[in-house]
């Protein structure tokens, strides 16, 4: 095996948690210091309407309705102190994804059972 490959893997625990206390730092700064996002200039949530619902549902049908919720919660997810969450959580599953893909699979002989 290369010898960087044997360092980087060796070097797979700091890695990870690097990025999980960078990511969990930067949330929370997010997060505490976000503002939440601007009302419409309606007064309210102009798109939570009886009457918007019913036209979204008649052009599109309950597919479209769906898809325009579905739309609004990950725009969400991006704005205010909702932004520090996403990025905490983002931060996480990439920890466990370097750390996954940076560890080793096991050696495996011929006849089937494990190397030592």
């Amino acid at each position: 095996m290369a010898a960087w490959k044997h360092r980087l893997q060796a070097r797979r625990k700091p890695i990870a948690a690097a990025i999980l206390v960078a990511g969990f730092v930067t949330g929370a700064v997010l997060y505490l210091t976000g503002s939440p996002p601007p009302e419409s200039l309606l007064g309210g949530q102009a798109n939570e309407s009886k009457q918007y619902l019913r036209e979204v549902e008649t052009y599109g049908g309950t597919a479209n309705v769906l898809a325009t919720e579905v739309r609004e919660w990950f725009d969400s997810l991006w704005q205010g102190p909702r932004l520090g969450i996403t990025v905490a959580c983002l931060s996480a599953l990439l920890a466990v994804v370097v750390f996954l893909v940076l560890t080793p699979l096991p050696r495996v002989q011929r006849d089937g059972q494990n190397a030592p």
